[in-house]
Order: C-alpha cells, then sequence, then structure tokens
C-alpha cells in the first residue's frame, strides 16, 4: 500500500496496479502467450519497469508473491486495495492544497496577492477558475494570455464555459507571469515559482512549500524517505496537475473541466518533457538544474552539479504578441516545441562557418 501512494507521485497518475502485478507475475513464470520473450518486454515495457520497482521497494516482495499467487482472489483483492491507497494518496493532496494553492498562486501574480480575495473554506470553489480574474489569467492557454488580457468578449466566454480547452494546449500557470513567447515556447516553460512551492508541499511537506528557493532543509522529508535523490519529469506532470486542479472550479478530478482532462493533461506534460530532453539536451540540462537547485534538500544532493548560482532569472524583454482566435485554445503546444526544435537544429546544420569554408586562411 505504501508503495501505490508513493507511485502515484512519482510514476503514473493512473496506476493499474493489478495489470502491473499480473503481468509481471507472466513475465516470471515466462508465460508469454503467442509472443516471444523480446515481444512481451516491448509490450509491457512500462508495467514491467513498475513490476521491478516494487521488487526492489519491497525486499520480502518475490517470497510474499509466491505465497499470494497462490490465491487468484486475494491477489485481485491487494491490487483493488493498491489502487484504493492510490486514489486516497490522490485526495488527500487535493484536500491539503485547496488552501494553500491560493497562496501559492499570488507567488506568480504581478501584484503578490488575490483581488478579490477568495474564501479558501469555500467548499463549492464558486469563485476559482475563470470566474476569478486572475486565476483565469493562470488557466488560460499560454498563447490566448494576450487575448485575455485584452478581450473583454473572450475573457466574458471563457466565465460563461462557451470556450473549449483542450489539455494539450498548455496552461499560462506553466511560464513566469506574462512570460511566454511563442518564437521560443520552450523559454521559461515549467519555470513557475508556484509550481515549486507546490512541489515542495506535496513531495517535501507543507512546511517546506515557501522556504527559499536552493535554501537548506533540516527536515528529511517524504522524498528522502523514498529514496528520491532528483527531481522526475512525472514529479513536475504530477505537480502542474495538481496546481491547475486546485485553482480549476472542478470539483471533480475524474471529470473534465470546459473540456480539459486531467489524466490527457498529466501525459501531456510527460511527453512533451520526455521530447525535450532527448531532443534539446542543452534545454534539459539547464532546466532540470534549475528545478534541483530550487528545490531545498536536492540543492544539496551529491547527484547534482550546478551550473549557475541565479536560481531564479527572469528575461526582462518583451515577449513578441500574436493575434489569437478560440482555436488557439485547443492546439497543441508540443506540436509548436517540436516544430521549433527541429527548425532550430535544421538552422545549425545549415550554418557554414566562414573560417571552415577557405582551406587557406590567407587567401582571404
Amino acid at each position: 500500500m505504501h508503495h501505490a501512494t508513493w507511485h502515484i507521485r512519482n510514476g503514473t497518475i493512473y496506476t493499474n496496479w493489478e495489470h502491473i502485478i499480473f503481468t509481471g507475475l507472466k513475465a516470471n513464470k515466462e508465460k508469454f502467450g503467442n509472443l516471444t520473450p523480446e515481444e512481451f518486454a516491448a509490450k509491457h515495457k512500462k508495467a514491467l519497469a513498475t513490476y521491478e520497482e516494487l521488487r526492489d521497494a519491497i525486499p520480502t516482495f518475490d517470497k510474499n508473491m509466491k505465497t499470494i499467487g497462490q490465491d487468484p482472489d486475494y491477489l485481485n483483492r491487494l491490487c483493488k486495495m493498491m489502487i484504493t491507497a492510490a486514489g486516497t494518496a490522490r485526495s488527500n493532496n487535493i484536500s491539503s492544497l485547496k488552501k494553500n494553492a491560493l497562496t501559492y498562486a499570488a507567488l506568480c501574480l504581478p501584484e503578490g496577492r488575490l483581488e478579490p480575495p477568495i474564501n479558501p473554506n469555500d467548499s463549492k470553489k464558486t469563485t476559482r477558475g475563470f470566474k476569478h480574474p486572475q486565476f483565469g489569467a493562470l488557466l488560460v492557454p499560454a498563447n490566448c494570455f494576450k487575448q485575455y488580457q485584452n478581450d473583454p468578449e473572450y475573457h466574458q466566454k471563457l466565465m460563461l464555459n462557451k470556450v473549449t480547452i483542450k489539455a494539450k494546449a498548455m496552461p499560462h500557470l506553466i511560464y513566469l507571469f506574462d512570460k511566454y513567447d511563442p518564437k521560443h515556447i520552450l523559454e521559461g516553460m515549467f519555470m513557475a515559482l508556484a509550481l515549486v512551492a507546490v512541489f515542495q508541499h506535496i513531495f517535501m511537506s507543507p512546511s517546506s512549500a515557501l522556504k527559499t528557493p536552493g535554501a537548506n532543509c533540516t527536515g528529511i522529508g517524504k522524498a528522502w524517505k523514498h529514496h528520491m535523490k532528483l527531481v522526475t519529469i512525472p514529479n513536475i506532470a504530477y505537480t502542474c496537475t495538481h496546481y491547475q486542479y486546485a485553482i480549476s472550479r472542478c470539483m471533480d478530478w475524474r471529470q473534465n473541466n470546459q473540456h480539459f482532462n486531467y489524466e490527457e493533461f498529466y501525459i501531456e506534460v510527460v511527453k512533451m518533457l520526455e521530447w525535450a530532453r532527448d531532443n534539446d539536451p542543452k534545454w534539459w540540462s539547464d532546466f532540470i538544474t534549475w528545478w534541483n537547485v530550487c528545490i531545498v534538500v536536492f540543492n544539496n544532493s551529491p547527484h547534482l552539479t550546478i551550473h549557475s548560482s541565479q536560481v531564479f532569472p527572469i528575461d526582462k524583454d518583451s515577449v513578441t504578441e500574436s493575434s489569437l482566435s478560440d482555436k488557439e485554445a485547443t492546439t497543441s503546444t508540443f506540436k509548436k516545441i517540436k516544430a521549433q526544435v527541429k527548425a532550430s537544429h535544421t538552422e545549425k546544420a545549415d550554418f557554414v562557418d566562414p573560417a571552415l569554408s577557405y582551406p587557406n586562411s590567407d587567401w582571404r
């Protein structure tokens, strides 16, 4: 149960433990069906990886599985209990962030406070989401932020739930306020101060959430207890998903919010960051170092090499504005990032250093 509650924060937001355990047991017994061992391993790569995590985390796991595996009914009940435990952990995060997220969100705002104030004890979240002008500015897709600020009609349509917002259109809340640059989408992405606070609230403790980024931490926190030494992509995705949910009006994690699906959002964040890691290693190195410097425990990790002492660099240059439409609220941010990174690679490949163009430098 203990591992299931942690895996939801550091693995996959929805984990089918029944599938994982039964798949792992089949692999151990070499029951691959019509597949070769290699095909089985490729088809169930993620499930088998999670199964191995379980084995590593629980010293008596193999011994327990031999006993439990002989009773299919008990094994089914165990899997259901793990799923329930994971859901409870998610609910606990939702509950604890309901009030504190108001404070964390204010960190992102130019005013440093919520205007008008929000009653943190409002159980229905009636004044959150697009009903609140500042939360609306954070929830709106980043490429629609300027339109939200300057177009009262668009603002009103969002308040009335007349605009479809898809999870693949990344919200403005993942950037420093008003720092989204459509020509350089990766710049500043997932580097909002509120995300760091939410991360520390979930993975360390609520009391560490507002500590100075990069400061030393005396408490062990949840992360160390689970041998978590560095920030991971699932950590960031889980943090973003909970932050978005906390400031929205949505009351049920399983329901869509203006067509915004939370599971799809989580998966999209993971896919984007994995792709950026593999295709833009320089950006990824700077980005993940920034995160590990920010987190109050990880900045002292022996696994981390810090290249910069500037924890929260803010680019003061103005960003490029663009004309927008309602369609932008459903446009995939991921596709735009791919196009920009690939274009950047093409430009570098096409560039020829003049010094390399001439075999004899004296000829010039």
